[in-house]
């Protein structure tokens, strides 16, 4: 998936799968977004006639496609925190009356304080179950944030849920982290960001807690199996989705998108 768009890097796959006697391609996501053209490309190199916009589907048939599972059990759970007094105030003046709100000339600039009043009250509710889940005899916790500065946010909350700030790892920009199940492991929860799904192990953790992120279903998918890999232990394992407000609409839009 790192190979789709027109970049150099794609142009130096191509090519050296085109020169090579055979080649294996391993990817968990192979249409990347709306445009599935884009890998029409590299199914010319595995079909024996033309491939273009027509026959495509045809095409993509030829791919052995099945998805492999660890036999981990995923359980899925989600938390509605109520706003209060204050916040319900603000949100209802942002939104129009579609998504709970008194605004029926809502602009995008309302739409985004509406998200961060929702984002502030998840925050609250996501460092109070991630301080639940990273007690001595809980799973540990995958904490996902949206940017660097909600990592912060998400870092000062769980301290203040009663988390040793000893027991938390933030990576960074950068940073690579192996954590796994094998008695090692010093921390007790990692806060990472959502756009940044894939170079990092942590099976040492059982639960995930997230909200909700614009994002498409590659990286989520990608994001849930920093936990859900090979090496995980666990016979299950737990994604905890926290949302309100406007989020909660994004969440059903995500559900239908898949």
């Amino acid at each position: 998936h790192k190979a789709m768009n027109k970049t150099q890097r794609t142009s130096m796959a191509l090519s050296l799968a085109r020169l090579s006697v055979a080649f294996i391609v391993l990817t968990g996501t192979p249409i990347i977004d709306s445009k599935a053209e884009k890998l029409v490309n590299w199914l010319k190199l595995i079909v024996p006639y033309p491939v273009n916009v027509a026959n495509f589907w045809v095409a993509a048939a030829e791919m052995i496609a099945f998805s492999i599972t660890t036999g981990v059990r995923v359980i899925r759970e989600e938390h509605t925190p109520h706003m209060d007094g204050s916040s319900l105030e603000r949100y209802q003046s942002y939104v129009p009356p579609r998504f709970g709100g008194h605004n029926p000339r809502a602009r995008q600039s309302d739409f985004q304080q509406a998200l961060d009043v929702n984002y502030a009250t998840c925050n609250v509710a996501m460092a109070a179950l991630t301080a639940k889940l990273a007690q001595p005899d809980g799973p540990g916790v995958m904490l996902v944030a949206r940017s660097i500065a909600h990592q912060a946010q998400l870092r000062d909350a769980v301290v203040a849920a009663g988390v040793p700030a000893r027991l938390i790892v933030v990576l960074e920009r950068g940073q690579s982290l192996h954590l796994v199940d094998d008695g090692s492991c010093k921390y007790r929860v990692a806060i990472v960001l959502m756009r940044r799904p894939e170079g990092f192990t942590l099976t040492a953790f059982g639960a995930m807690v997230t909200s909700v992120y614009p994002s498409n279903q590659a990286t989520r998918t990608q994001m849930e199996g920093r936990i859900n890999r090979l090496g995980q232990r666990r016979k299950e394992v737990t994604i905890h989705t926290v949302h309100c407000g406007l989020l909660t609409y994004i969440l059903q839009h995500h559900a239908t998108a898949k």
